[in-house]
């Protein structure tokens, strides 16, 4: 009996022996690259067992917050144990750089085999790069949003030009209009320096009067040249085309434009942005009992500028390419008068614009030592409201017997509001603008000094500007040079050139 008894232990501790030195099955997972990118390439697991399974065997595949695993369930068979099958490790993209970094994908499995119920299964760790885009979203999205602003601020400022112009030939009236070429081709072009600006600027244009319909069309367009210390040197040449219909109270009109732009960026990054875009719009002025008229345009704009930037990071320059399309809108509406009181003359005016424009997300394209990724950088909408009231007073005293020195004074206090519509954000400051002048009444000459003076709850300015202007000819044209102290004391000096051909 005791014989039996230890050949029987003997037979169970050597059944255990042997399943003890069983090799136990595992997860053999294979990979060439263990790095995923976010927004970019992901990492490949090729995963399969290390011996045929007695059951069906699942896989069941986890993430972390820094990725995720497709797909999260695969299955292995008897028959199809021993091929590859592939986990993708996709990084998470999010907005904060965050540096070297790594997630951790884990696995599980689930079969009613004994031996893979114990099995190993672990999946490296995968190494995670952050978005090429969010590294320079912020430097993108300031160089694009500062362009995007710029291109609406140049075109409101041609839109108050125009409204300007054709409000002054509303006050001239027909009286003295010859049919035909009422202003010959002008080309008038001006230079200026100071110590963080330099630039060339300059109009060329004609306009046509048709006596037997009232009706006048006006070709003008702007040329710029400039370097600033936000973006670097910026182009710009733009053309529009007017036409217009004018009575003795009233004066409408149409028009349509079209611009082409290229800016050298050398701040927050390099490269260059090109664009174009299109405007079109009405305008008009009104006399009403004959010391008041109001004046008014609106006008919708549109053009698509295309970037090819590169932004210094550590690690080596990162590149971005890509496009944003806009649209806006645009108006504004004056009402404006003129009283004479002896040699003094009252001009009160009282205006309003609006602008709203609307880029949205802006797809990128950035690249980086082979690396090329695709992502958005959102460019906020232009929105606002600018009112201003100004009260010109305006004092002359001619020559005597019309042959000597003219002299007048010229006197503006204002008032502005800048504000945000959607934001409710308000903004309001006041100015004062004085220039005196004398000028010749037979050679044309003068000569002026200007003050200017503006403070709001942000800024205060001031400056200080004297100009000389010389005609050059019977009708041939003009030459007016300054040199002035902006708000920071800094000389300004340039040089304006007008050709009537």
């Amino acid at each position: 009996m005791a014989a039996v008894c230890a050949a029987m232990m003997m037979t169970v501790s050597g059944a255990k022996v042997a399943e003890a030195l069983e090799t136990l099955p595992e997860l053999r997972v294979e990979a060439d690259d263990l790095t995923a990118a976010e927004r970019g390439d992901p990492a490949r697991l090729q995963v399969s067992l290390s011996e045929r399974p007695r059951s069906e065997v699942t896989l069941l595949a986890y993430g972390d917050a820094e990725c995720r695993v497709t797909p999260t369930k695969l299955v292995f068979r008897p028959r199809n144990w021993s091929r590859p099958q592939t986990l993708t490790v996709t990084a998470i993209p999010d907005a904060a750089p965050e540096g070297p970094h790594s997630c951790q994908p884990t696995v599980r499995l689930e079969t009613r085999d004994r031996k893979f119920k114990a099995a190993a299964a672990a999946l490296p760790k995968v190494a995670v790069h952050d978005d090429l885009v969010d590294r320079v979203a912020d430097r993108l999205a300031a160089i694009l949003r500062k362009d995007f602003s710029t291109t609406l601020v140049v075109q409101q400022s041609a839109l108050d030009g125009m409204l300007t112009a054709a409000l002054n030939r509303l006050k001239r009236g027909r009286y003295g209009l010859r049919c035909g070429e009422t202003s010959p081709f002008d080309l008038a072009g001006q230079v200026e320096v100071k110590e963080t600006k330099r630039g060339v600027s300059g109009t060329f244009g004609d306009a046509v009067y048709h006596c037997r319909t009232s009706q006048r069309r006006i070709s003008s367009g702007r040329f710029a040249l400039s370097t600033s210390d936000t973006l670097g040197r910026q182009s710009m040449l733009s053309y529009r085309h007017q036409r217009e219909q004018q009575s003795s109270r009233t004066l409408r009109g149409f028009f349509l434009g079209g611009y082409g732009s290229e800016t050298a960026v050398e701040k927050l990054g390099t490269g260059t942005i090109t664009g174009a875009g299109a405007q079109g719009g009405f305008y008009g002025a009104e006399r009403f009992r004959k010391v008041l008229m109001l004046s008014y345009y609106a006008a919708a704009a549109t053009g698509r500028h295309s970037y090819d930037l590169e932004f210094a990071q550590t690690g080596g320059e990162i590149g971005t390419r890509g496009a944003y399309t806009y649209g806006a809108g645009l108006a504004g509406i004056a009402l404006s008068g003129q009283r004479a009181a002896g040699p003094t003359i009252l001009h009160p005016k009282a205006g309003m614009h609006m602008a709203y424009g609307q880029v949205g997300d802006t797809d990128v394209q950035a690249d980086r030592a082979g690396l090329d990724v695709s992502g958005t950088v959102d460019i906020p909408d232009y929105k606002g409201l600018r009112s201003a009231l100004e009260l010109g007073v305006e004092y002359a005293r001619p020559a005597p017997h019309g042959n000597g020195w003219d002299r007048s004074l010229w006197l503006a206090p204002k008032a502005q509001c800048l504000s945000d519509v959607l934001q409710g954000d308000l903004d309001c400051g006041s100015g004062l603008s004085v220039t005196y002048e004398v000028a010749h009444s037979v050679s044309g000459t003068s000569y002026s000094v200007t003050v200017d003076a503006e403070a709001d709850r942000k800024t205060r300015r001031r400056s200080i500007a004297l100009a000389q202007v010389q005609g050059l000819g019977e009708n041939a044209g003009e030459a007016r040079a300054f040199l002035a102290l902006d708000d920071q004391a800094k000389p300004v000096y340039g040089y304006e050139l007008s050709l009537d051909f």
